[in-house]
């Protein structure tokens, strides 16, 4: 699956803000996906596999399971521009 650059772009937002700047864990990853499909026309298993790959590359971290909560690690802190993501979907073949 080809992963788009915008589409991550706007995850990333979604969860920076969800997170207030990555001060609080993220909640209810469920809804922050179903919004960045709408946002973006994509399907919510198309915006999973961004989510799954942002976990694969290091930028995002489970830390509960239940409640289920994630938060940026210090790599996905660093990530503020589209160039950045750029470079993240660059690595998925």
């Amino acid at each position: 699956m080809r992963l788009l650059p915008n589409v991550m772009f706007q995850l990333f937002e979604e969860l920076w803000f969800a997170s207030d700047n990555s001060t609080v864990p993220i909640e209810y990853i469920g809804i922050r996906l179903m919004e960045v499909a709408k946002s973006t026309g994509n399907s919510r298993e198309y915006v999973r596999e961004h989510f799954k790959e942002l976990i694969t590359q290091g930028c995002v971290k489970m830390i509960s399971e239940t409640p289920l909560l994630f938060v940026f690690t210090e790599k996905g802190k660093n990530v503020k521009t589209l160039a950045d993501v750029e470079a993240i979907t660059s690595k998925v073949a």
